[in-house]
């Protein structure tokens, strides 16, 4: 992603396994192939999946084919292969909202959602079928969702970028980590530590 005539002085590059870079040399080859963007906080995980939704040419307040989304709640009476849909569930929306599957004025919208766990993969059934999500949950700023009690719908967020916090127990094959600085030390360094721990073959660290 990066040729050694564009790197400063300080990049650092391990065994081509792992990069520390500056922000400002992270570019849009960054975002479309890695797996997970990670951030610390919740506006730069905003920003990039507002980023990552415009590169995909997504735009209006409904999801399209191939978003990344992440359950926000535990829901145990929907179950795949034994396993129910949990908080922090991360995969993609298969299949393109049609009309009679979606009620704006009721702030709902139904979705088929393949989680990315592995362990679903070789199942007959990969997928979680007509999950009826929260419009208006979804559409809310990260960090600042309110929970309409009498909404049952499902609550769902953009996911092509997560928080560390969120992003524990996955692994991706390449993670770009979006890294701003926080007073807390030791809370920074269990968080750096979580992060790069999600990769499996290549880890971006941008400071």
């Amino acid at each position: 992603m990066l040729r050694n005539k564009e790197c400063p002085n300080w990049y650092m590059n391990f065994n081509n396994q792992a990069w520390v870079l500056p922000k400002s040399f992270v570019k849009r080859s960054h975002l479309t192939e890695s797996d997970i963007i990670i951030t610390s906080t919740n506006n730069a995980r905003e920003a990039f999946n507002q980023k990552c939704r415009d590169i995909r040419g997504s735009t209006g307040p409904l999801p399209k084919l191939g978003d990344k989304l992440v359950c926000r709640k535990n829901y145990r009476n929907r179950t795949l292969n034994g396993i129910y849909l949990c908080n922090g569930t991360r995969g993609t929306l298969i299949n393109p909202i049609r009309r009679f599957e979606c009620d704006i004025n009721k702030d709902m919208y139904m979705i088929d959602f393949e989680p990315d766990m592995d362990i679903h993969k070789d199942k007959d059934y990969t997928f979680y079928e007509a999950l009826p999500c929260d419009l208006e949950y979804l559409n809310q700023p990260c960090g600042k969702k309110e929970i309409n009690k009498y909404n049952k719908n499902i609550k769902m967020e953009y996911a092509f970028a997560i928080t560390g916090y969120l992003s524990q127990g996955g692994e991706y094959d390449t993670v770009l980590y979006w890294r701003d600085h926080m007073q807390d030390r030791d809370f920074m360094f269990r968080h750096d530590y979580t992060v790069a721990t999600r990769a499996k073959n290549r880890f971006y660290m941008a400071v």
